[in-house]
């Protein structure tokens, strides 16, 4: 009767003894299965939510300049390059930018993201000046069709301090601000 007792109690005691653990490994993978899954569907959300960058507003050129300062394509290509590679996105290479009329910058390029894994970059830029300074702001990027332009602010922002004019070789006794932009291809 003891024996009757204690088999109802305790419901491992009646599987044998080879089953226990085949049902504890099943019950670990299955919780690290979840554990994947759910953290991935949670990184999906967020790319799925960040949205675009809005655009700017820019004030209007003046009506006559005394300097003009000209950025090639090629210049713009290697100073994205380079500031890609620093910000975190990984390595990027192919990077080939193209200049729309009006005030619009295309940058793609192919990334390699995880075990030889590449994917195609595109990032839309908006040249625009900020307290006399040359400024980008990114309107869009997007790897492999994925949206991830609140990801990458650190781009941003290090693309922002290489722009960074200096005007101490300029001559003494005038205040230099850059007041308007476009890109012209």
């Amino acid at each position: 009767m003891d024996t009757q007792r204690l088999s109802h109690s305790n419901p491992l005691a009646a599987q044998p003894a080879h089953r226990r653990p085949r049902r504890i490994i099943f019950s670990i993978v299955t919780f690290l299965l979840g554990l994947v899954v759910g953290v991935m569907a949670v990184v999906v959300f967020l790319l799925a939510i960040s949205g675009d960058g809005r655009v700017l507003s820019t004030s209007l050129p003046p009506s006559s300049s005394d300097i003009t300062v000209q950025i090639s394509p090629m210049y713009l290509t290697r100073l994205i390059e380079r500031d890609l590679r620093a910000s975190g996105i990984g390595a990027v290479q192919n990077v080939q930018v193209k200049l729309g009329r009006g005030d619009q910058v295309t940058v793609n390029g192919n990334a390699h993201i995880i075990l030889g894994l590449t994917e195609h970059v595109t990032i839309v830029l908006q040249p625009l000046i900020g307290a006399c300074q040359l400024k980008m702001h990114i309107l869009h990027a997007d790897v492999a069709g994925i949206t991830v332009t609140e990801f990458v602010t650190n781009f941003e922002s290090r693309m922002n301090q290489q722009l960074q004019s200096n005007s101490t070789n300029l001559p003494a006794g005038f205040v230099y601000c850059q007041t308007s932009v476009r890109t012209n291809p």
